[in-house]
């Protein structure tokens, strides 16, 4: 079973498109108005998952709506520990945050946790 898409809301739909394009290496979509009317979003594409960004103007600030920002964490496998420590690496000197620095996690697995530019965790593992 793999996961097929992952969807979020942002704040800066070209920023977080962008991010998720150029440090991990999706293809983005357009960004186009979707339904409800009002909300805009576009699909950055991974090789079996879509990452879907949405932006919604009226989004309320209540944190414990279901359409409320963000999502807690996921993770891209970037297939060794060197390429772990490569891109925590080039995040950091590119000036984004460290949550996690590089470690054997408790269930065995070599894992970092970075912030992305609106602060949802994003776990880097081998």
């Amino acid at each position: 079973m793999n996961i097929s898409r992952v969807s979020m809301y942002v704040k800066n739909l070209p920023l977080m498109r962008d991010f998720y394009a150029d440090w991990f290496g999706g293809r983005p979509g357009d960004l186009h108005e979707g339904r409800p009317v009002g909300v805009q979003h576009c699909h950055v594409h991974f090789d079996n998952t879509v990452l879907d960004l949405l932006f919604n103007p009226d989004m309320p600030g209540d944190p414990d709506s279901a359409f409320r920002l963000g999502l807690i964490q996921f993770s891209f496998s970037l297939g060794t520990r060197e390429a772990v420590d490569a891109k925590v690496e080039a995040l950091r000197q590119s000036g984004f945050t460290i949550y996690v620095e590089p470690r054997v996690t408790v269930s065995g697995r070599y894992a970092a946790t970075i912030l992305d530019p609106e602060t949802n965790m994003v776990e880097l593992t081998e």
